[in-house]
């Protein structure tokens, strides 16, 4: 493994590298990128390929390595194993064009990701710049690894540590602060939220519906106990990973048949029990705002029943209907406060909770499992917009 400067490349003003974002928790933040070694570097890689490498916004240097002596510039090449800059091989790992970047994970202190495409053959350059205050200023990449179909350069600098800078810096401005809705606003000011997990696990897992015997249940004494702690919101879990539903649900299965296994197929209360309608109850005499939680794509009883994917969509389309239209989503006064997903199934299903079932409950923050994606891939969606968007939901 062989790290070495070979050439110094021009870059021009230090001013040109410099990169400021609007980091997600640690407000605009400044990179001066220009602050690293303005060199390029002879790397080799585990295949065992070799590179050349410069800087973000750089260049690499070609004029000693004869592989690469007639190819348009890029930043990062591909090299032959063994021979390097003799042999006859050089790829471009991105495009040369530094006006354009993905920016990806930036935060004070920590570091930043920046990404440049248009390399041969689809490939693009990331350099992963890790904050390390306790490397000289001389260091150079530590490494560079094939995550197909990038190239990424890992180099800790204490220049990706950034700087604090205003709100109004470009890239900064305040049209890119996410605004919340007054929706959002009204959800905040309720402060204190309750949630409400009592489903089919509380007695058994997964189980016949038999065993769904809460003869003790009181959902006043819920409510008594929410208003106690300020309590301005509760949210009940409706269904979860089991497939059991705590109202009758009327949904059609594949066949015709209703769906049987929900509070109904239970002999508690002779069959006629409603966990959902006896919390709504509770609640609006305490003038709690409601929301429910309905996991989608998490039903052990449909995988037990072998359906498809499509048919379980069809179900649950259904049940949310029933959760948040006229069967329930009246009994809530001044209507649901929360609809509560949790998983996604297929994109589809976005385009379905907005424009249906909002239709069905106008005062309801829809929030949801795509907040899951949002922290896998930093995508700021539901919070921001109120909505669930085809980008929440990772497409």
């Amino acid at each position: 493994m062989i790290l070495l400067a070979i050439m110094t490349v021009a870059l021009g003003a230090p001013e040109s590298c410099t990169v400021n974002v609007l980091a997600q928790t640690s407000g605009c933040v400044q990179f001066n990128l220009s602050a690293l070694p303005q060199l390029t570097y002879l790397r080799s890689d585990g295949y065992p390929e070799s590179y050349l490498i410069a800087p973000p916004c750089g260049l690499a240097d070609r004029s000693n390595c004869t592989a690469c002596a007639n190819a348009p510039p890029a930043g990062v090449y591909q090299l032959m194993p063994q021979t390097g800059c003799a042999g006859d091989r050089c790829i471009r790992c991105d495009g040369g064009s530094f006006t354009d970047p993905k920016i990806e994970g930036a935060a004070l202190n920590v570091g930043i990701n920046i990404s440049y495409g248009g390399g041969d053959g689809g490939r693009q350059t990331t350099y992963s710049l890790i904050c390390d205050k306790s490397v000289d200023a001389a260091n150079g990449p530590d490494s560079i690894v094939l995550t197909d179909p990038a190239y990424r350069v890992v180099w800790r600098h204490p220049a990706a540590c950034g700087q604090p800078a205003p709100i109004g810096t470009p890239g900064c401005t305040a049209s890119k602060i996410p605004r919340p809705t007054p929706a959002l606003l009204e959800w905040q000011a309720r402060e204190i939220g309750a949630l409400i997990h009592f489903n089919m696990m509380t007695f058994d897992k997964c189980g016949d519906p038999s065993l769904f015997q809460p003869d003790q249940l009181n959902t006043s004494q819920w409510v008594d106990s929410m208003v106690a702690l300020g309590v301005k919101e509760a949210v009940l879990v409706a269904k979860h990973g089991c497939g059991f539903v705590l109202w009758p649900s009327k949904a059609k299965v594949p066949g015709g048949d209703l769906y049987n296994y929900s509070v109904a197929y239970s002999s508690w209360q002779d069959g006629k029990g409603d966990v959902l309608k006896d919390f709504l109850a509770s609640c609006n005499e305490r003038s709690i705002r409601t929301g429910t939680y309905y996991s989608l794509n998490s039903n052990n009883f449909a995988k037990t029943m072998g359906w498809t994917a499509d048919e379980l969509i069809a179900i649950e389309k259904q049940q949310m209907s029933e959760l948040w239209g006229a069967e329930y989503g009246n009994h809530a006064v001044g209507g649901h406060a929360e609809l509560w997903f949790d998983g996604r199934v297929g994109c589809d299903i976005p385009s379905y909770e907005n424009s249906h079932i909002s239709a069905l409950n106008k005062t309801a923050d829809i929030i949801g499992g795509y907040r899951w994606v949002r922290r896998r891939n930093s995508t700021l969606c539901e919070r921001e917009s109120g909505k669930v968007t085809a980008q929440c939901c990772g497409v």
